[in-house]
């Protein structure tokens, strides 16, 4: 296996979450717009593809001792990627990020300073680089 080569599809792991919080295959399928058959399904293939049961199906459903190993991981991953996308998001909107800007000394003096100090007062979170080529 390559090193950039996932073993399952990222978004069983969602799935697998949601059931963990949720409980059961039926309220997850709910909250996802799925049908409970679906979820099941979905399910079934993670445990397929990870070699394990994750879960005790009956009246209730109960966490596997594997799944509740595994689960830890999982969320913790999720949340990578939800900081991952909220920190694009913010920097995709100026909330954060910085600003590089190349200038000869001479403009950067008296046309920059200006535009610089009212850029920052709308986008207070930005850090600026500023290059100028002195030779």
């Amino acid at each position: 296996m390559e090193e950039n080569e996932f073993l399952v599809d990222l978004s069983l792991y969602k799935l697998f979450y949601l059931v963990c919080k949720n409980g059961s295959f039926s309220k997850t399928a709910k909250e996802l717009d799925l049908t409970q058959p679906s979820v099941s399904y979905n399910i079934k293939k993670l445990e397929d593809e990870l070699g394990i049961t994750l879960f005790e199906r009956g009246n209730t459903l109960i966490m596997t001792p594997e799944a509740e190993e595994l689960l830890p991981y999982v969320e913790e991953a999720l949340n990578n990627l939800k900081n991952g996308e909220r920190k694009i998001n913010d920097i995709l909107q100026l909330k954060r990020g910085t600003l590089t800007i190349g200038i000869p000394s001479h403009i950067g003096v008296f046309l920059l300073t200006g535009i610089i100090k009212e850029f920052s007062l709308k986008y207070q979170n930005i850090i600026y680089d500023i290059i100028n080529d002195r030779k």
